[in-house]
């Protein structure tokens, strides 16, 4: 089981594609970061991503770009390499 980390979890895209996580088996999304931190599903909503304390294999950025050096930072943290993270927006 592939676990996840999702950065815009609240945003139009982070809601598109928990829809889709949901449904499979093989991928589950274990902390969601967003500024709005609404939660959505079974899982915690943290502002920061400094704040996620839930193991994963890989981040998935929704967000806006400006984050992207505190992803970097965290992966670098908990010892995973930058490959880990999957930015999707460039803007």
């Amino acid at each position: 089981m592939t676990k996840i980390i999702f950065c815009g979890i609240n945003g139009r895209m982070g809601q598109a594609v928990e829809e889709i996580v949901s449904e499979k088996e093989n991928f589950e999304i274990v902390a969601g970061v967003d500024l709005n931190t609404a939660r959505r599903g079974s899982y915690p909503v943290y502002a920061n991503i400094s704040e996620v304390k839930e193991k994963a294999d890989v981040i998935v950025d929704f967000s806006f770009h400006a984050a992207l050096p505190s992803y970097l930072e965290y992966a670098k943290a908990k010892r995973l390499p930058p490959e880990i993270i999957i930015r999707v927006s460039s803007i």
